[in-house]
């Protein structure tokens, strides 16, 4: 829990989830699981649940308050643009 010192461990069940500056870790992810599949059993990711609610620009918000690491502009976040999200739609037909 925030601010708690507990270091128990816990199961959630989630829906419709989002991965929020993780690109990296993915990634890493996808390459350790590819070179060394009998060990991804014991892999350890932290992460940080963010329940959303009723208020779907919310994740908008999260997404832009969590990218501050590095230089960002603009164009960084083209991803959240309704238009990209309707055309990424109408490709994949």
């Amino acid at each position: 829990m925030a601010g708690g010192i507990s270091r128990d461990f816990a199961t959630f069940h989630c829906d419709d989830i989002s991965v929020v500056n993780g690109a990296q870790t993915v990634g890493t992810i996808g390459k350790f699981a590819e070179a060394h599949p009998d060990k991804c059993a014991e892999v350890l990711v932290p992460v940080r649940i963010i329940v959303r609610g009723d208020d779907v620009g919310f994740g908008e918000v999260v997404t832009k308050t969590n990218n501050r690491q590095n230089r960002i502009e603009n164009r960084d976040f083209v991803a959240l643009d309704p238009e990209q999200s309707r055309l990424r739609s109408e490709l994949a037909i």
